[in-house]
């Protein structure tokens, strides 16, 4: 697991808008309501969506009704990594995913905004710079 602690803060987007995939080497897929997904790569577990909206089914009116047991992808992800990642594409690569809806505008946003947070507090924040 990643040592790194991201400053969520009772943000769910991710968990309104991200397809949560399950591994089977960290979790226990007995464990959660997941589907299987069959991907020309295979199949991959991931966890059941609970409403058209695309909400996960764990996520409460509080956040998630799991957090002492999420699953990896869920301890692990970081919206200010996916963010560099995407800042390290082409500006015009990015502006066009972000039009398409390939990019998530709202965690591309929130990503951007917590390391702009970073730098106002003078503390790492993962080397990137740009616009959008």
């Amino acid at each position: 697991m990643s040592d790194v602690i991201v400053p969520c803060n009772g943000c769910t987007l991710c968990c309104r808008t991200q397809m949560v995939m399950l591994f089977p080497l960290y979790d226990d897929l007995a464990s959660y309501d997941h589907v299987i997904l069959q991907t020309t790569k295979g199949a991959i577990p991931v966890l059941r969506r609970k409403k058209p909206s695309g909400e996960c089914v764990y996520l409460g009116e509080h956040g998630c009704t799991i957090h002492d047991r999420a699953p990896r992808m869920c301890r692990e992800y970081d919206c200010r990594i996916v963010y560099a990642k995407d800042m390290q594409r082409p500006r015009a690569e990015r502006r066009r995913m972000l039009k398409e809806g390939s990019i998530d505008r709202a965690l591309f946003e929130r990503g951007r905004e917590l390391i702009e947070q970073c730098r106002d507090q003078q503390t790492p924040d993962l080397g990137v710079t740009g616009t959008t």
